[in-house]
């Protein structure tokens, strides 16, 4: 049997432009030893041997490799899990969280081998990618990963989230320590262990610190709230119609959170986990005040995600969707022609949020043809001043490519070169051609309008613009 991680469905914010120029030095360096039959001195040229130390060869003992299957295994690893590392932290952070995680992981294995072994070089970069899989179990461990199987001559993919998939190759490289202690195995396990623990370490630290904002709603921990109500304080309208919110736009553990949900309000677990997945961050709907806090607090107590407390009755609607033909975007602003007739000019100071998500059309149903039905790659602008919605929408038949046309791949690469502070979410890189759609590919319409609700709401809270009566739990 094999199982191999592919994929994650982790859509980045950037061109991971650094995991890129790592990946081609390593292939490169490979490339060229291989060619010149030069692999073999290039080896011990650049390796650490731990009984010939050299501070230069923590660094340059990374990019060498043994062979094809040496190579090409690491870099599939870093591949998949790099480039969100990189778009968390940013390009001069990651690539010095990598080289040191590197450093760490030859250390390790210095300290640790003897005899023969010392006089071995150590090369590969698998002790810099184990530190970037331990970044990546910090910040995304509910992150579902692809993993291809293969039994006898049967294939498949199954998706299994980060925590598990990072978790057991931490536990794995403890378990080779204990039955070979980590040495004459010809495998640096005591690399790996030392450099997944400085990634856990580097990430944790940024975590404590607060972290970097990511997608729309930022860092929780940032958000200027526009108001603080203690549970204790009356509030107006303490009837129905409170919702309970997501206040953060990491993905979700929906099981978890569902059982709680369930116990506070009596409604069907079931129908809680499909709430959630649909939508993201909508944790209740229509809850009189004391049940909401009752469910925020349960939340807390349990190590939910953090929530929102809005009443439904006085937050502000989201806007109806005005169609666009096509859209154009430059430093200064947006501009649409409008499916109407007529332009829509946009200054940048005036677009509160870009979302972009696959979404099912209303009507699909009737427009069957093959077994296929229609689908919209969409992209939403908010403006204010006046508030508003101008929407492009992209029909694809379902389960096709998830690339945007040109059109709208040069649009939504346009947003992110010039989109400043105004906040966007994954969706906008998935349509300029960067990662896949996974969690943003709704079945329905309703199912987005309730994310992109979400996300309005979220925006609101970070502007201070929630109306008294919000309360955070």
């Amino acid at each position: 049997m094999l199982l191999l991680p592919i994929a994650d469905d982790n859509p980045t914010r950037r061109p991971p432009v650094v995991t890129r120029a790592l990946l081609g030095i390593s292939v490169a360096l490979w490339l060229f030893g291989t060619a010149t039959g030069l692999q073999r001195g290039i080896f011990y040229t650049l390796g650490l041997v731990p009984a010939d130390f050299h501070f230069l060869n923590l660094v340059t003992s990374q990019f060498i490799h043994s062979g094809i299957f040496h190579l090409a295994g690491n870099m599939l690893f870093f591949w998949i899990f790099a480039d969100n590392v990189e778009d968390r932290l940013g390009r001069p952070w990651f690539l010095f969280m990598y080289l040191t995680s590197g450093a760490v992981g030859a250390l390790a294995h210095c300290l640790f081998v003897s005899g023969t072994d010392a006089q071995l070089p150590l090369g590969g970069a698998s002790g810099a990618i184990s530190g970037v899989m331990g970044a990546y179990l910090v910040f995304y461990p509910r992150q579902p990963i692809r993993i291809f199987y293969l039994i006898f001559i049967f294939p498949g993919v199954f998706h299994a989230r980060a925590l598990w998939v990072v978790g057991l190759y931490g536990l794995q490289q403890v378990l080779a320590i204990l039955l070979t202690g980590g040495t004459g195995s010809g495998v640096a396990y005591w690399a790996h262990l030392g450099g997944f623990a400085a990634g856990l370490a580097f990430a944790g630290f940024d975590r404590l610190r607060g972290g970097l904002p990511h997608d729309v709603s930022g860092n929780p921990a940032e958000i200027p709230w526009a108001l603080k109500i203690s549970p204790d304080v009356p509030v107006e309208h303490p009837g129905g119609g409170w919702a309970v919110l997501r206040a953060d736009d990491a993905l979700a553990d929906e099981s978890g959170s569902a059982g709680v949900v369930a116990r506070v309000t009596g409604e069907a677990r079931r129908g809680i986990t499909r709430r959630l997945r649909r939508t993201r961050g909508v944790v209740a709907h229509g809850l009189p005040l004391d049940r909401a806090r009752a469910l925020g607090n349960a939340l807390r107590a349990e190590g939910g995600p953090p929530v929102l407390l809005v009443d439904e009755t006085r937050v502000p609607a989201l806007p109806p969707p005005a169609a666009a033909l096509t859209g154009a975007c430059g430093p200064q602003g947006i501009v649409f022609d409008m499916e109407g007739g007529g332009q829509w000019a946009i200054p940048w100071n005036r677009v509160i949020a870009v979302f972009a998500a696959r979404v099912g059309k209303p009507g699909a149903s009737e427009r069957v043809t093959g077994g296929a039905s229609v689908e919209a790659t969409r992209i939403d602008v908010l403006t204010s001043d006046p508030l508003g919605r101008v929407r492009l929408d992209q029909d694809a038949w379902s389960g096709a490519a998830a690339s945007a046309s040109p059109e709208m791949a040069a649009f939504c690469t346009g947003v992110l070169r010039h989109r400043g502070p105004t906040p966007v979410n994954s969706g906008v890189s998935v349509a300029a051609g960067r990662g896949h759609w996974g969690f943003l590919h709704f079945p329905a319409e309703p199912d987005y309008e309730d994310y992109a609700w979400w996300l309005f709401q979220l925006i609101l809270a970070r502007r201070g613009a929630l109306p008294a009566g919000s309360w955070e739990a």
